[in-house]
């Protein structure tokens, strides 16, 4: 993201959509995501989508 209320708004909205992620300590600008180490590809696709429509709320 361009800056962390940036990407703060883009987590908030994912926590409330029921994907958690969070952002790097180090880099607050970034998202993190931490799939587990079983995850269908739906799963995959269901949080591309939560990502995505948190993403296009920015604009």
């Amino acid at each position: 993201m361009e800056d962390f209320p940036s990407n703060k708004k883009v987590i908030d909205y994912c926590i409330a959509n029921g994907l958690i992620t969070d952002w790097f300590l180090f880099a607050p600008q970034c998202l993190r995501i931490v799939p587990p180490l079983i995850i269908s590809e739906e799963e995959i696709r269901a949080a591309c989508r939560i990502i995505l429509a948190g993403l296009d709320r920015l604009v």
